[in-house]
């Protein structure tokens, strides 16, 4: 029989079920969180092995990576992922939870991550590649830069937004070469927080042609990247941009306009703040004025935060899966600008999401991201 013994955990699991436990505990009282229901599965069942089935492993598995202590249990996720590598509908799954639940700094995480974007490993390649923007480690850019290079083209484009969420500027060049390939929103996003002047021209190109364009027969693609482009060319601070922006802000695409307004504001334009004030109902639009110091952004961010402006009628309450969502955004892709609304919800929303514990703690560990990922700036600025 072939030696199995490398997938089991070791065999005294009490050190990661007391972890577990403690855990679950600074939630308070029943339900159980995500932590409780691993600690059951560990406790009936004892350590992971083959033969373990799929709903199993992963609750654990889940369980254990969502833990703020993780990276003492990385040799652990490493066994569980292995254990889950018969079972590929859950790929997906596995790599979306890192995506979800790693910190800032966390490191450990890094190799299991990159073995993925490189097409090896049980993770799906593309939401592990996303994970490794949340970890920030400069020391993945040199393999981004390859996978950017590669012909899988849902993994190139998903390696050039975390390139460019890491400020990686040595991944400008690349990334002009695959906007050349393939015209991405997330190409267009990544070379607009790197702030690319040489980009510029194709991001006028494309603009003056989507813009020339019947909306009616845009796809919700065209509709994306032409919201992209405004966004990029505001962040890239081109001001020739702004008799085309000013253009797109009746757009009939909400989305499109919205992101109009946002560069406009970047390029001190006035148009955009009064169009963003006109969409106050708006997240987008609340979230970027409370960004820009106005006090009404912030009271229409906890509004929309709390109602989903889709609905209809509309004002329908948003529910706690939609609320974790917002929240968990913020996490990955805000800046200090958030923290005092990720604080407020913090402080006042007690609901209980799915994965047991409230989404105040969700707004912690949202805020802890973009605290770590300030300072990482800071240090890599300095």
């Amino acid at each position: 029989m072939p030696d199995t013994s490398f997938l089991t955990l070791a065999t005294d699991v009490a050190p990661l079920v007391h972890a577990l436990r403690a855990a679950d505990d600074t939630f308070g009282p029943a339900p159980h969180t995500m932590y409780g229901w691993a600690a059951d599965e560990l406790e009936e069942r004892g350590a992971p092995r083959p033969g373990w089935p799929d709903h199993a492993l992963l609750l654990v598995y889940q369980g254990v990576v969502a833990l703020p202590e993780a990276g003492r249990f990385a040799a652990d996720v490493g066994r569980l992922v292995r254990l889950m590598a018969p079972f590929p509908h859950l790929a997906w799954l596995v790599s979306a939870a890192l995506h979800e639940h790693l910190m800032p700094g966390d490191a450990w995480a890094v190799p299991l991550l990159l073995d993925a974007a490189q097409g090896a490993g049980t993770l799906a390649p593309e939401p592990a590649v996303r994970a490794l923007a949340v970890i920030g480690d400069r020391a993945v850019v040199d393999p981004l830069l390859d996978v950017v290079s590669q012909p899988r083209h849902r993994v190139a484009t998903s390696a050039a937004l975390v390139l460019g969420r890491l400020r990686a500027r040595e991944a400008a060049a690349p990334l002009l070469g695959l906007l050349g390939r393939r015209r991405d929103p997330e190409v267009v996003t990544a070379l607009g927080l790197l702030g690319v002047r040489e980009a510029a021209p194709v991001l006028h190109a494309l603009l003056d042609a989507a813009r020339l364009a019947r909306p009616s027969r845009r796809t919700e693609r065209d509709a994306e990247l032409l919201a992209a482009t405004a966004r990029a060319l505001g962040r890239i601070g081109d001001a020739g941009a702004s008799a085309s922006l000013r253009a797109l802000l009746d757009d009939p695409y909400v989305d499109v306009a919205l992101a109009a307004a946002d560069a406009l504001t970047r390029l001190d334009d006035p148009d955009g703040a009064r169009r963003l004030h006109a969409h106050l109902y708006v997240w987008e639009a609340a979230r970027r004025l409370a960004q820009l110091g106005h006090a009404d952004g912030v009271a229409a961010m906890r509004a929309c935060y709390r109602a989903d402006p889709n609905a209809r009628p509309r004002g329908l309450a948003r529910d706690p899966g939609g609320r974790r969502l917002l929240l968990q955004a913020l996490g990955h892709e805000g800046d200090a600008a958030d923290l005092a609304f990720v604080h407020w919800v913090a402080a006042h929303d007690v609901d209980r999401t799915e994965q047991g514990w409230t989404l105040a703690e969700e707004a912690r560990r949202a805020a802890r991201r973009i605290e770590a990922r300030a300072s990482d700036a800071r240090r890599w600025d300095s």
